[in-house]
């Protein structure tokens, strides 16, 4: 399976053969796994202006009875050979958690190889694309490459989502829990079986907040997750007043498919990610801009 995705790779057509060709600004969906990536980008997909660039565009393409265990409209496919994403997810022992920090030299880009390198990006978008739309890319992995996709598109876009702390580690732990017990193996509900969660949400969402205000300052939103799962129309307005900072007009959204019956949060109300965790981002960013001009 592999080697037929290399053997893909290099069956991707020219269709830009300078860099100065390339023309178009996708809009591309950051966010760590289990953070509701799979979900705003179903949304943002339904805007006329836009075309999701997905693997599958099935948005009830559920497993385990709806219970959101498994992505949906993602686009790891795009670039999944050419970065080889498999070994994120297989060359460590944190296994899916690959976004802990001893693992970031390996996979964080912020420009390319070269000029070949860029163009064969571009050109493996423009292979998946069916329409002169705006692309929209859903793909975990792209957090750490921010730096590298604005050299390549300087007019791309982002939207990263955020989820709380705590319901994201109670999500991990919930999928674990289902996957043992799908597969009859032991529990995975302890804790400690999984301490490094944290570092995990910590650190992709620091390096993309960081990457965001220093390449795409002005093209870029992040949305709550939790902001998701209040009345039609407080979403649909929250939206509304993000999108036009990724070049889109405001658009009236259908919601149907988040069930919010079906959200791990035990009974309880979602809870939002703090206004200021993130803060000391923007006092760092500030004081290095400031001394670096």
């Amino acid at each position: 399976m592999v080697f037929l995705k290399y053997i893909k790779r290099w069956r991707i057509p020219k269709y830009y053969k300078k860099l100065q060709d390339i023309n178009i600004a996708p809009i591309f969906i950051l966010g760590t796994s289990r953070s509701g990536t799979s979900m705003i980008a179903s949304i943002i997909a339904q805007h006329p202006d836009v075309e999701g660039i997905f693997s599958s565009k099935n948005i009830d393409n559920f497993s385990f009875k709806n219970d959101h265990i498994k992505a949906y409209c993602t686009s790891h496919h795009i670039w999944g050979s050419i970065f080889k994403y498999y070994k994120l997810i297989t060359d460590s022992d944190e296994g899916i958690l690959w976004g802990h920090p001893k693992h970031i030299s390996k996979h964080y880009r912020d420009k390319p190889k070269n000029k070949k390198e860029l163009l064969l990006l571009a050109n493996s978008l423009e292979y998946y694309r069916l329409t002169k739309k705006i692309p929209l890319i859903n793909s975990h992995f792209n957090m750490l490459k921010i730096g590298l996709i604005k050299q390549m598109f300087p007019k791309a876009k982002f939207i990263l989502i955020i989820r709380n702390y705590e319901d994201h580690f109670k999500s991990w732990h919930d999928k674990f829990e289902k996957i043992a017990l799908l597969k009859n193996a032991p529990s995975a509900s302890n804790p400690q079986d999984y301490p490094k969660i944290g570092l995990y949400w910590a650190t992709l969402n620091s390096c993309a907040i960081y990457d965001l205000k220093k390449y795409s300052e002005g093209s870029f939103f992040i949305i709550d997750y939790a902001s998701l799962f209040e009345d039609d129309d407080s979403v649909i307005g929250n939206l509304n007043r993000k999108i036009p900072t990724i070049g889109l007009s405001t658009f009236q959204f259908n919601l149907d498919h988040i069930n919010k019956d079906l959200v791990f949060n035990k009974g309880k109300n979602i809870q939002s990610v703090s206004n200021h965790y993130f803060d000391f981002i923007e006092e760092i960013f500030t004081f290095e801009k400031k001394e670096t001009q």
